[in-house]
């Protein structure tokens, strides 16, 4: 609840908290509201996968592409394995990927980011002559060369995913210290004799959250196509691990006879990305100064 003061002529003001007042703005905004739930309701299906999949989702029979029916809700792909308990667990997969190449990408740009933008000199041209050249690479190719060098699996996947992010998150975090960095809260540190270090993480740091939400937020969705696109071509996660784009790999074969296999692995990445992005188009619009009242 916002805290009231009265002042002396017994008038009753209002002091909101800022993580209120951008709550308040977010929730102004439907379309990030609908994407918030969607979220919330994907991550609840990955973290209780175990519960909600009727079956096990390595089970084979000999049920084989049936149709969706009462007993399989989504049916059975190639091998009589029930689509939804796979569509569920891919759930758990493809997020629990990109949730690790985000943090792997973040990890890398922050240091990065923020040491090129608050030295700078030759250490800032060396980082930015870098992520010129890697950011001339398509994101997508860069991932499947990478993942053509470290073969498959999650962990494998995360880092490709993850490297052929990382040159974008550095020059966000490098252009938000170089606005920060002259401010007079960090001249004051300075005057103080507080280290580099110290000033960069607890000065600096704090005031680059905001962008760094937003952009996490939206890159999510993004990861979340990478993820399916290696997998589909058969460098991500491959059989028997439960992942959407490797579910529709597997039913591209039978595409024309055959629809429940790409077609509910499909609606969960539509799902997923447009819940992400439109929580991320709402969380920047929140956040942004300039529509605080």
């Amino acid at each position: 609840m916002p805290k009231r003061k009265v002042t002396t002529s017994g008038e009753v003001l209002e002091k909101h908290s800022q993580a209120g007042d951008v709550w308040r703005r977010f929730k102004r905004n439907k379309l990030a509201m609908v994407g918030m739930v969607i979220a919330i309701i994907l991550i609840l299906i990955a973290v209780f996968a175990n519960v909600i999949a009727p079956y096990n989702p390595a089970q084979v029979s000999t049920q084989r592409l049936a149709m969706p029916s009462a007993q399989h809700i989504m049916g059975t792909d190639n091998f009589g394995r029930d689509l939804f308990s796979r569509t569920v667990y891919g759930t758990r997969v493809s997020l629990l990927i990109s949730l690790l190449s985000l943090v792997f990408s973040l990890i890398i740009g922050i240091v990065l980011g923020a040491t090129a933008g608050f030295f700078g000199g030759v250490y800032e041209n060396i980082i930015m002559r870098i992520c010129d050249i890697l950011m001339c690479i398509p994101g997508m190719l860069l991932a499947v060369m990478i993942s053509s060098v470290l073969g498959i699996g999650i962990v494998n996947t995360a880092i490709a995913i993850a490297v052929s992010g990382v040159a974008p998150c550095i020059r966000m975090i490098r252009a938000t210290v170089l606005q920060i960095r002259s401010q007079e809260f960090v001249e004051a540190a300075r005057a103080t004799g507080s280290r580099n270090g110290r000033i960069i993480f607890h000065e600096i740091l704090p005031n680059v959250l905001s962008p760094l939400i937003v952009d996490s937020t939206m890159r999510i969705g993004g990861n979340i196509l990478q993820i399916s696109g290696l997998s589909f071509i058969g460098l991500g996660v491959q059989p028997p691990t439960c992942e959407w784009g490797s579910i529709m790999s597997a039913g591209q074969e039978f595409i024309t006879t055959f629809w429940p296999m790409i077609t509910f692995p499909g609606i969960m990445i539509l799902l997923t990305v447009f819940a992400f992005n439109v929580m991320g188009d709402g969380l920047r619009d929140a956040l942004d100064p300039r529509l605080k009242q």
